[in-house]
């Protein structure tokens, strides 16, 4: 192995303000402050000029990136220490999947809303998408990103039956994957997401 340890971070940058240069300074400091090698973004939208101004991200880190018609894409910034092949995505920009050695990393970006026709395109993808691009990867790997669905009850404070994943509970299963938060803290109540609806307040 080239490597010991890797420090990977999972981010949604939230692509309806844009990727302005505020933002791309903040992406940049987020590197540099947590000394990331591998940082998997959602909801960006990647053009030449991106990241132009970012001295540091130019000479550091290589990008994978996945846009999608509707600009919520995905992208991936690598150490340029680190050498990826295999390279995979799927055709809407939603997954990214690639090997440093024989290790396999991958970028999720689910589709959200909870209506039964999105409800059923983040199953499709968990249950035919991602298996599709998970063959020959490596054994061992990391897999993660904005999942919009749970597979813990304990992991939603509003009606967690409607945000639970059948497929990714048995996706889960199948590969063996455990969750990090949830192996660090099994009792854990810390969200990721957090939101107002009609005055309720809420986090998953």
């Amino acid at each position: 192995m080239i490597f010991s340890y890797l420090n990977i971070a999972y981010v949604n940058i939230l692509g309806q303000t844009g990727l302005k240069i505020s933002k791309q300074v903040q992406i940049e400091q987020f590197l540099k402050t947590y000394k990331v090698d591998n940082l998997h973004c959602q909801e960006i939208n990647i053009e030449n000029e991106t990241f132009e101004s970012c001295n540091f991200i130019n000479s550091s880190y290589n990008i994978i990136p996945k846009n999608a018609s509707n600009k919520y894409g995905t992208c991936s910034l690598i150490s340029s220490n680190l050498q990826t092949s295999d390279v995979k995505v799927d055709t809407n920009g939603r997954i990214i999947m690639f090997n440093i050695e024989d290790v396999a990393f991958a970028n999720v970006y689910l589709p959200s809303g909870n209506n039964p026709s999105m409800r059923q395109n983040r199953e499709n993808y968990i249950a035919e998408v991602i298996p599709q691009l998970l063959v020959n990867s490596g054994v061992n790997g990391c897999i993660g990103g904005d999942w919009n669905s749970i597979i813990c009850e304990k992991d939603a404070s509003n009606n967690a039956g409607q945000k639970m994943s059948s497929s990714l509970k048995r996706l889960t299963k199948i590969f063996n994957w455990t969750g990090s938060y949830r192996y660090l803290y099994p009792d854990g109540k810390s969200f990721s997401h957090y939101y107002e609806s009609n005055t309720v307040k809420g986090g998953t």
